[in-house]
């Protein structure tokens, strides 16, 4: 794959992003402006590689612009096909705030349907499990694993037997379980032309998932996807966790596609700590691939685990990310604590660092440093944010 070239260009002045910046705290300019410091960050961003401005992260308006464009009309990861693998298993999860419920129906096919009553709007279940229906906790309304209406007590239930809960496309890639909102989208895989096969060999889709927890963050979305989506930070941030395998001289960015970016870094066997060997022996069992699936999905595949975040907006400076780790071989139980628990250890490095990214970003203060090469990642990221949300 051919190997991009450093592009880096002169910064805009400090004043001219200080003036949009504050201007994007005033809430009666808060909706133009955080549009406008996009749109001003897109017209530059051709000869001005410079991370995206403050108001871009902060502005209400703005993100819900991106629910509408993003989560509500783009693939959103919510799971692993190892969850739901037997009749009647189930997950909850919301894209984009709407509530959807994934099942394995009688037929083991993946399902994914609206988690609110067709009677009064309540939430059918919470969290995760097996069940053979679904009954709501407000009037016991009943569903199916095909979502059809089984039960509606005390009521004629001729009349509503046609009634079934709405539906949303699923799509599966390599056991990662892909949900779309919208019925009009084009499928997720002409979007990964090229990474589909660059995955195979790590055969994800027979994997077993170790963790899948819920966490809470305090930040914009877009700034834990952009801290996964580069590995400039990992020798100041992770330099006992990650730098001494993974060093951030090993970093290659690779060309990306319509709906991804792509880099890697040297996965380093004890006793070899140089790069010299990972620049003669390429490979999957040599590097970590670290991806970003558009929007909101970001992994790191090592040969024995994947990690993953599917980071999901909960307000204009708070987001939360389902965090799945994947064994991709047989693992003992003895051994897969002490992996979570380093991951999660990792994953606290970071949260430290981008919580208080966030709170400088909120006094309206833009960033104005040109990105390094290992962050022209974020610079596609911001690219496709505005060519989908402006």
């Amino acid at each position: 794959m051919r190997q991009p070239t450093p592009v880096f260009a002169m910064s805009p002045s400090q004043h001219e992003l200080n003036v949009i910046g504050h201007e994007c705290m005033n809430p009666e300019t808060s909706g133009r402006r955080g549009h406008a410091a996009l749109q001003n960050w897109y017209d530059r961003s051709e000869n001005e590689h410079t991370p995206l401005p403050a108001a871009v992260y902060t502005c209400p308006e703005l993100l819900a612009a991106e629910l509408e464009a993003l989560f509500h009309r783009q693939w959103i990861c919510c799971g692993h096909q190892f969850q739901l693998s037997e009749p009647g298993d189930y997950l909850t999860v919301e894209v984009g705030g709407v509530p959807v419920l994934l099942v394995c129906d009688t037929q083991c096919e993946i399902r994914a349907f609206s988690n609110i009553c067709l009677h009064r709007a309540a939430r059918i279940v919470e969290g995760c499990g097996r069940a053979r229906r679904f009954s709501c906790p407000y009037h016991a309304w009943t569903y199916k694993l095909d979502g059809r209406l089984d039960k509606a007590p005390f009521m004629d239930e001729a009349d509503l037997s046609s009634h079934r809960l709405p539906d949303y496309a699923v799509e599966l890639w390599h056991g990662l379980v892909f949900v779309c909102l919208d019925p009009a989208a084009d499928s997720l895989a002409t979007k990964l032309t090229g990474l589909t096969e660059r995955m195979n060999p790590y055969k994800l889709e027979g994997g077993r998932v170790v963790d899948a927890s819920r966490h809470p963050m305090a930040c914009n979305w877009k700034l834990l996807v952009e801290n996964f989506c580069e590995s400039y930070h990992v020798f100041r941030v992770h330099p006992q966790s990650v730098e001494p395998s993974s060093p951030s001289r090993t970093t290659r960015v690779w060309d990306g596609g319509p709906g991804f970016n792509e880099h890697t870094q040297a996965l380093l066997k004890p006793g070899h700590d140089t790069s010299a060997d990972y620049e003669s022996h390429p490979g999957y069992e040599n590097e970590i691939r670290l991806c970003c699936l558009y929007p909101s999905f970001v992994f790191s595949a090592h040969p024995e685990l994947l990690i993953s975040l599917s980071v999901h907006p909960t307000g204009p400076q708070t987001c939360e990310y389902l965090c799945l780790a994947v064994a991709l071989h047989p693992m003992p139980d003895e051994e897969v604590s002490p992996l979570v628990n380093r991951v999660h250890a990792f994953l606290a490095e970071d949260r430290a660092v981008i919580e208080g990214v966030q709170r400088n970003l909120s006094t309206g203060h833009d960033p104005i440093g040109p990105l390094h090469e290992w962050e022209r990642t974020n610079w596609h990221f911001g690219r496709y944010i505005a060519e989908h949300v402006l």
